[in-house]
C-alpha cells in the first residue's frame, strides 16, 4: 500500500493511529440534524465530502459544526 493511501485512511494522534470512519461522521451528523430526519444517503454523502479533508478526532467536531453554515 502506498504511503499516501495510508495517510488518507489514518491520522496519528498521540502516536496512535485513529481511523476517522464514515460511520463515525454519519453518527455525528445524525446527532446534529436529528430534528430534520435526514436519511443515511444524505448524511453519507456529507460524510464522504468531510472525509476528503482528512479530519482528525481533534478537528471533526468543528468540521461537523460547520456543515450547513452558509
Amino acid at each position: 500500500m502506498k504511503i499516501n493511501d495510508l495517510r488518507t485512511k489514518f491520522t496519528v494522534i498521540n502516536n496512535k493511529p485513529f481511523n476517522m470512519t464514515r460511520e463515525t461522521i454519519i453518527e455525528k451528523l445524525r446527532n446534529k440534524y436529528a430534528n430534520l430526519g435526514l436519511g443515511d444517503e444524505i448524511l453519507g454523502s456529507q460524510a464522504d465530502l468531510i472525509l476528503t479533508g482528512s479530519p482528525t478526532d481533534e478537528t471533526i467536531d468543528g468540521v461537523v459544526d460547520g456543515v450547513g453554515d452558509y
